[in-house]
């Protein structure tokens, strides 16, 4: 999933090039910014569109959510107001952060400051993604995708009936995944404030 996303993004910046050269329109825009001020960005995504702005579009009041599973990291989408997540622990393995800081120096030095825009990155803090270890993982990438593709031609081959029990399967699954992970989370701050007690007795 990890490498999906980290050369999903290339690809994506790549496509984004590639439509801005052949002169079409183009509106871009992070998270960051939508979940900043998501009037603001939702106005600028109506002009672009040339359409009319309604206040409800900056809002989740009313949205439908059958297609979202209970709690985890779901939850926010079911609060009425688009807005930055809480602070989480930091866990991503100190592995995939050392590459993903090569392929953001490698990125900087290809796009500049155009791309990526991360708040506090500097050239010169990690060391470059080198050529073997970008070719590798570019191989490891398309074959994910033609993973990807494979599982879309086989919901697109599968009976509907099967693919809705299937859903439902997942959906009962996450639903337990998210509930261990809540009752998990007391008991792990509990431990926390007793540590912090008995180191400061």
């Amino acid at each position: 999933m990890s490498l999906r996303v980290l050369l999903g993004m290339e690809a994506m910046r790549a496509e984004c090039d590639r439509l801005a050269q052949s002169q079409n329109r183009l509106h871009e825009l992070s998270y960051e910014v939508l979940v900043k001020d998501p009037v603001e960005t939702m106005k600028g995504i109506c002009r672009f569109l040339d359409i009319s702005f309604v206040p409800e579009m900056a809002s989740l009041e009313g949205a439908d959510r059958s297609a979202i599973y209970e709690g985890g990291p779901h939850e926010m989408v079911r609060s009425q107001r688009i807005v930055s997540s809480a602070p989480r622990a930091d866990v991503v393995p100190e592995k995939l952060k050392k590459k993903i800081a090569r392929y953001l120096a490698f990125w900087q030095q290809t796009y500049g400051q155009r791309w990526p825009q991360i708040r506090g990155l500097r050239a010169g803090e990690s060391p470059r993604a080198s050529r073997i270890e970008r070719i590798s993982d570019q191989v490891r990438y398309r074959c994910l995708r033609l993973l990807d593709q494979g599982v879309v031609l086989t919901y697109c081959i599968a009976p509907i009936s099967v693919l809705s029990r299937f859903r439902g399967f997942m959906r009962k699954r996450e639903e337990v995944r998210a509930r261990r992970q809540q009752a998990k989370t007391p008991s792990q701050s509990s431990s926390s404030n007793t540590a912090t007690t008995s180191r400061s007795e």
